[in-house]
């Protein structure tokens, strides 16, 4: 694994593991800043593997896999959940 790949990787677990609480209760950012942000991070991801940097590409997968249940989640909400 080189240097840069354990980085961006220990850094998205990092996000993986603040994201957690919002799944599990809580306030939740709306859906269209998760859906936008699920896609950014699959770009992202797709981008890490292509460079075989392929720990930040699985990081950054589950990360934006997570981002799109937080999605699916708040649309679950209805237009009303505040």
């Amino acid at each position: 694994m080189q240097p840069q790949d354990a980085i961006l990787s220990i850094g998205a677990w990092v996000f993986i593991a603040a994201l957690l609480p919002s799944l599990a209760r809580g306030k939740r950012p709306s859906a269209m800043s998760s859906f936008l942000t699920a896609g950014v991070l699959l770009a992202y991801a797709s981008v890490y593997a292509s460079l075989g940097l392929w720990a930040s590409g699985a990081s950054s997968a589950l990360l934006a896999l997570l981002w799109a249940v937080l999605c699916v989640l708040k649309l679950r909400e209805g237009p009303h959940a505040k």
